[in-house]
C-alpha cells in the first residue's frame, strides 16, 4: 500500500484476533496481511467463514496503520525540506547538498543542480516560494468501468492497453463491479489491475503444474459461462 514502507505494525488486538484462528489457517491469514499491506491485494479466502469473519478486524488495523505511516512520512519530508531551504538561504556560495539519513525522502526533495551562484540565485527568484518543498502536480485521473469508479491517468491507461490488448475493458469492468459491490478502496487502481492479472497467471500456472494430465488444462476460458466463474 505504501512505497518504501518496511512492514506493518502488529498491535496487541491483532495478536488476540489471530489467536482465534486455527494453526493450519494462520499461514493463509499472514499471507493475506502481507499481500494487502504491500500490494493492495484483497484476500480471497474461498468461502472460509472463519477467516472471512476475522479479516475485517485485521483490515481495519492495517488501514489505520497505513494512514498513520503516510502522515508521519509527510511530516518528516516537510521537515527535511524546511531545513534544506533554511541552510540554502544562509549560504551565498555553492556547496554540496545536504544528504538526509534515510533514502525514503530522497526523491521528495528538490535539490538544486546549478553549478554557479548566479544560476542558483536566478532560479530561486524566478520560481518564487513555490519551490520550498512543493511537489509537482499529479496528472488527473479519469473515471472508467461500468460504474465509473475505476480511476486511471492517461499514461496508466496507455500502459494497460499495451499490456492487455485483448481484454483490458473486461478487467476494468471486473474491478469496477467489485468496488461497487464491496465498497473497497484502493490506493492505485492501475496497480490493482496488474496485481490481479499476475495472481490469475500464478493460479493458472500452479494448477497446470500440479495436474499436467488434467484435460481441463486445455479448456479455453470462453468454454465457461460467466455465471459459473467467480473472479474473486
Amino acid at each position: 500500500m505504501a512505497k518504501g514502507k518496511p512492514g506493518v505494525m502488529m498491535y496487541w488486538e491483532m495478536f488476540d484476533t489471530l489467536s482465534r484462528i486455527k494453526p493450519e489457517k494462520l499461514k493463509t491469514m499472514l499471507s493475506a496481511i502481507r499481500n494487502f499491506s504491500q500490494y493492495g491485494e484483497v484476500p480471497n479466502f474461498n468461502d472460509d467463514e472463519a477467516l472471512e469473519l476475522v479479516w475485517p478486524l485485521i483490515e481495519q488495523k492495517l488501514v489505520a496503520d497505513h494512514e498513520k505511516y503516510e502522515r508521519v512520512r509527510e511530516q518528516r519530508t516537510n521537515a527535511i525540506n524546511a531545513r534544506w531551504e533554511k541552510e540554502r538561504s544562509k549560504n551565498t556560495e555553492v556547496y554540496e547538498p545536504i544528504q538526509p539519513n534515510t533514502t525514503v525522502y530522497k526523491t521528495e526533495r528538490n535539490i538544486p543542480t546549478s553549478t554557479s551562484t548566479t544560476t542558483t540565485t536566478s532560479t530561486a527568484t524566478s520560481t518564487g516560494a513555490s519551490t520550498t518543498g512543493g511537489k509537482p502536480p499529479r496528472p488527473p485521473k479519469h473515471k472508467h468501468g461500468e460504474y465509473n469508479n475505476v480511476l486511471l491517468t492517461d499514461e496508466e491507461l496507455t500502459k494497460l492497453q499495451a499490456e492487455f490488448p485483448n481484454d483490458l475493458q473486461a478487467r476494468i469492468d471486473k474491478l469496477s463491479e467489485y468496488i461497487e459491490s464491496t465498497g473497497k478502496a484502493y490506493k492505485s487502481h492501475y496497480a490493482t489491475i496488474r496485481s490481479w492479472a499476475k495472481r490469475d497467471q500464478e493460479k493458472a500456472r500452479t494448477s497446470s503444474s500440479y495436474y499436467p494430465d488434467n484435460p481441463c488444462n486445455h479448456v479455453k476460458s470462453e468454454d465457461y459461462s460467466t455465471d459459473d466463474v467467480n473472479p474473486f
